[in-house]
């Protein structure tokens, strides 16, 4: 008969019995390895270790834990205390049992031995400088190492299906070794409360012989500094698990990228942020400035190269129906100021900007009130903002396209469902701008990885450009700073059969300025979009987010003062 029980009860037993065996072997007197060294004990409790955790299998626990605290550390990452009480009691249990058989084994010795200290030591732990500061943080870091390593050691990180069969025990009887050599000198390395306290309680029952006294003044420290390690290297094994499920981060710039989405939702920075003037000389780079003027002017700057412009003021989910109508107004104002100046410049909003949070029917208002304004020949953009607002964007789209043809929306690559959205799309003759996606999503509704985010986009792309062929899509604009992809999908429109004109790609005002100037001058239509006013924060981080490497472009900012 076989149980999770029994197997750590006798794989704790076997533990105890060969690792407190090893350590009466070389301290107690007229031992056959009496005076064998330290090298000796920790290459005992390190093979100790590899026959418990086999014995603990083979008897039915597959976890063959052994140990409070890497029970305890497990159960915290995997979020289930079921398992400790039970564990708890079998290993306590079957520590008390292997203490008695060292006893048993050595008996004539403990007689031979005068020294009560060195009897106590083969049972349990003692400091070499007692210090309850050190001697409790040299348990929480030894053990700390312990659980957090095994758990690296089982991880699919390092091999999907965990180490080869069998190689477990032996790997982490190696990091037990290891953790002796290294850590062990301080407290003789408990690193596990079952090992320590249960042989000594055994230490304090049984009658050894000229015992002294079991050191319980001592005793809390091999227990309570080995579970502390324990729950803190369980607890970074959930966090870690929990970044790397969610996001399924397999770089560091995919890890800079989340850490970035996540800093543009943050509240207080976007409060705090902007009173930085290294952040404002930062944000520069991405904008003229936050009025409409500066817009107009670089504009108007961008025309003398032959780069047209889209405008879109900055700002999101408004919750105030006064200022959805404020926004509103504001654009139509931007429709004129465009037209005084005799610009071709086009205009892209967000529909959370229109008070889309209040009502879907009070943003269609202003949204068809902003088209009805714009000239009939250039594009009013609808921008797409999170993945919870896609149903909703799409359908004012669909309603939008129904009463005017001079309407795009914006798609995103990294979306799983944006393949079928297009499909969906298609029978209306949309105009279509493609970004590959810079909101924070989870990987069921996101591409997680950068590489099936570019895969998508191309193949989005390619099947754009035959929607367009085909005359089913109006226009197709390509919004991507990633060069490579522009020349890939130039090529594939070339081999579709457009004219250079007829392939169009959008950028952000300051991002890959020799590249939009190229376009230009081959004769693509290369477009810039120029973002303007205070709201700039989360849009700000969300660009540094698509691109990492430009933190470097702010870091230079903050020693430049």
């Amino acid at each position: 008969m076989t149980s999770p029980w029994l197997g750590e009860f006798l794989g704790t037993m076997i533990l105890i019995l060969l690792g407190d065996g090893v350590v009466a072997a070389v301290l107690l007197k007229r031992s056959k390895a009496e005076g064998s060294g330290w090298m000796v004990i920790t290459t005992g409790w390190a093979l100790a270790v590899m026959a418990g955790v086999f014995t603990a299998i083979a008897c039915g626990s597959s976890d063959a834990h052994l140990n409070p605290a890497v029970t305890l550390g497990f159960a915290l990452r995997d979020g289930n205390i079921a398992k400790f009480i039970p564990y708890l009691v079998a290993q306590m249990l079957g520590a008390i049992v292997g203490a008695t058989l060292v006893w048993l084994h050595y008996h004539p010795h403990w007689k031979e031995t005068a020294d009560t200290g060195v009897k106590l030591g083969c049972f349990c732990t003692a400091p070499a400088i007692r210090n309850t500061i050190t001697n409790f943080m040299s348990e929480v870091i030894a053990t700390f190492v312990l659980v957090f390593v095994a758990g690296a050691i089982f991880s699919k990180s390092v091999a999907a299906g965990g180490p080869a069969a069998g190689l477990g025990p032996y790997l982490v009887g190696s990091l037990v070794w290891g953790i002796g050599l290294s850590l062990g000198g301080p407290t003789g390395y408990a690193i596990n409360p079952a090992r320590d306290l249960g042989p000594r309680l055994a230490h304090a029952i049984l009658p050894v012989a000229g015992k002294g006294g079991s050191d319980w003044t001592y005793a809390p420290i091999p227990v309570l500094g080995p579970l502390t390690g324990g729950l803190l290297a369980g607890a970074l094994l959930r966090v870690l698990g929990c970044i790397l499920r969610y996001l399924r981060i397999t770089d560091v710039m995919g890890l800079m990228r989340s850490f970035l989405l996540a800093a543009s939702q943050n509240r207080w920075l976007r409060d705090h942020a902007s009173h930085y003037k290294f952040v404002r000389k930062s944000v520069a780079r991405f904008m003229p400035g936050e009025t409409l003027d500066d817009a107009l002017i670089a504009a108007q700057t961008l025309r003398g190269k032959k780069i047209g412009t889209v405008f879109t003021h900055l700002g999101e989910n408004i919750g105030d129906g006064a200022e959805a109508q404020q926004v509103a107004d504001h654009y139509l104002e931007v429709l004129e100021r465009i037209g005084q100046k005799g610009l071709q410049t086009e205009i892209s909003v967000k529909l959370t900007q229109l008070g889309l949070d209040l009502s879907p029917d009070l943003c269609f208002d202003h949204l068809k009130t902003i088209i009805a304004r714009a000239p009939k020949d250039s594009t009013v953009w609808i921008d797409m903002e999170a993945s919870n607002y896609v149903d909703v964007t799409l359908d004012l789209y669909r309603r939008s396209l129904a009463e005017f043809p001079n309407v795009g929306v914006c798609l995103q690559a990294y979306l799983h469902r944006t393949k079928e959205d297009i499909a969906k799309l298609l029978p209306l003759r949309p105009s279509i701008r493609m970004v590959k996606g810079a909101y924070m999503e989870p990987p069921e509704i996101a591409f997680p990885r950068k590489a099936d985010v570019d895969a998508s986009y191309f193949e989005l792309g390619k099947a754009l450009l035959r929607a367009k062929k085909e005359k089913a899509c109006m226009r197709v604009a390509f919004a991507t700073h990633d060069v490579a992809m522009i020349r890939r999908l130039s090529e594939q429109a070339a081999q579709d059969g457009f004219s250079k004109a007829d392939f169009e790609v959008q950028m952000l005002y300051g991002i890959q300025r020799a590249e939009q100037e190229r376009l230009a001058a081959e004769g693509c239509t290369s477009v810039v979009l120029v973002a303007y006013g205070t709201f700039w924060y989360p849009w700000f981080v969300r660009r540094l987010a698509e691109r990492p490497a430009n933190l470097w472009f702010i870091a230079r900012n903050v020693f430049a003062g």
